[in-house]
């Protein structure tokens, strides 16, 4: 992190001149709608096609600019956050206000910083991957069965064209419930019950483990998990934008939210699993903020809208995906069982959570809404980014376009992802 600092440091330009060339480069867009919080009208906004073009590096060099700036206020306010910094980070109250007012969500940069990382060792690199798809999900089923007359279905919370959520009961715990209507094929439920297992047995405050199944019936087979009572943050998100029991984030909300998430996918690798499909619509929230990555089983049937079938393949999150993903179907090869941990991996799921930061900023907006999903290869590769949301902040912006590096070697390891994320969370503490 430390060479990182100092990288920014002698490339960024004097704050006069990077602010001249941000209204030069954001003077070219065009836009057609604005979208405001509390208007549920307008999900998007759209642009003329002439805005879709390639710039140069000035979102780039603000972006050094930005982290230039941030890590001086950090040195000085590290000295006297010293004794905050062994604090635990407790989640902040509601009433912080994020303002979001117009959003615009498309700009083009071309890609031109480079984060240097230390040198590891080629062993710590390679482990085993785990696809859950390609094992029995029975057998790591078979030890969490329980008797249906101990779960209760009390209320229906979303459902799909094949999937349903529940909160429900088991024995007198609160619990949340995943299953399947009677249409369901049986690759389906094979598929709901390896991706609905994928977490089993992990222990980490900030990942969403199984907690029982009920296999009696095998064409609706029950699945059962911890309660949240905030639910998914997608729609958690959506709500707040849209004002619905009056929920304000603070950046420093969201900043938190983002750490926590980053913890439960560093765990992740650690425990050698590839999770590919970061993203708000699998996490849950709940009343102090505290988050969890969830498994994906269901997600293409309930958020349909964020995923897509490209050249008669399986469906994807095409909006969540890095460059390389898209054009050359990079996760395939490494995908199977027992296939090397490939550093090129970490960095794909880099750029998801740097749309996932994105998504936190805009309170859940849908990514590129005018891109036709065939075509948005073609615009990344031309040097098209998602735009800074209005309201975010130039430091967590310039994280973002760090994650969506052309090349994968320049994006940021997840260690120093969250060493920034951390050290600007405790700048914020300090100015609140």
């Amino acid at each position: 992190m430390a060479k990182t600092k100092k990288k920014l440091s002698r490339t960024s330009l004097t704050k006069s001149r990077s602010s001249k060339k941000n209204k030069n480069s954001t003077s070219n867009v065009t836009v057609i709608q604005e979208l405001h919080m509390g208007n549920s009208r307008n999900d998007s906004i759209r642009f003329e096609a002439g805005d879709l073009v390639p710039t140069t590096g000035s979102l780039y060099v603000a972006a050094a600019c930005s982290l230039a700036l941030i890590t001086l206020s950090v040195i000085v306010v590290s000295a006297v956050c010293v004794k905050r910094k062994s604090r635990n980070q407790e989640p902040t109250s509601y009433c912080v206000a994020f303002a979001l007012k117009s959003l615009k969500f498309l700009s083009s940069s071309p890609l031109v910083l480079i984060i240097h990382r230390p040198q590891r060792p080629g062993s710590g690199l390679s482990m085993s991957m785990l696809d859950p798809r390609q094992t029995d999900p029975t057998k790591r089923l078979r030890s969490l069965s329980v008797a249906r007359d101990t779960l209760v279905l009390t209320r229906l919370v979303q459902e799909g064209i094949y999937g349903r959520i529940y909160q429900g009961t088991y024995g007198n715990h609160p619990v949340t419930i995943k299953s399947l209507n009677e249409t369901a094929s049986k690759r389906l439920v094979s598929s709901f019950l390896a991706e609905g297992s994928m977490f089993y047995g992990m222990e980490h405050k900030n990942v969403l483990t199984i907690l029982c199944a009920n296999l009696d019936d095998p064409k609706q087979p029950l699945l059962i998990y911890p309660y949240t009572n905030r639910g998914n943050l997608k729609k958690f998100l959506i709500k707040c934008r849209q004002k619905k029991g009056h929920i304000i984030l603070s950046t420093q909300n969201l900043v938190d939210i983002s750490i926590q998430i980053l913890l439960g996918i560093m765990y992740l690798h650690g425990q050698h699993i590839c999770y590919k499909d970061i993203a708000t619509r699998n996490v849950v929230i709940d009343d102090k903020l505290q988050v969890k990555i969830t498994d994906n089983s269901l997600s293409r049937d309930l958020f349909p809208n964020d995923y897509f079938c490209l050249q008669n393949q399986e469906s994807k999150p095409v909006k969540w995906m890095a460059l390389e993903s898209l054009l050359y179907n990079q996760y395939t090869a490494a995908s199977d069982v027992g296939a090397e941990f490939k550093p090129i991996l970490l960095f794909l799921l880099q750029w998801s959570f740097g749309v996932l930061l994105w998504e936190l900023t805009t309170m859940a907006q849908q990514p590129y809404p005018d891109v036709d999903p065939f075509e948005l290869g073609v615009f990344i590769r031309n040097g098209m980014r998602l735009r800074q949301p209005h309201g975010c902040p130039d430091q967590l912006f310039a994280l973002m376009t760090y994650c969506w590096a052309h090349h994968p070697a320049e994006r940021p390891h997840v260690n120093q992802m969250l060493a920034f994320l951390q050290e600007f969370y405790t700048a914020l503490c300090r100015f609140v």
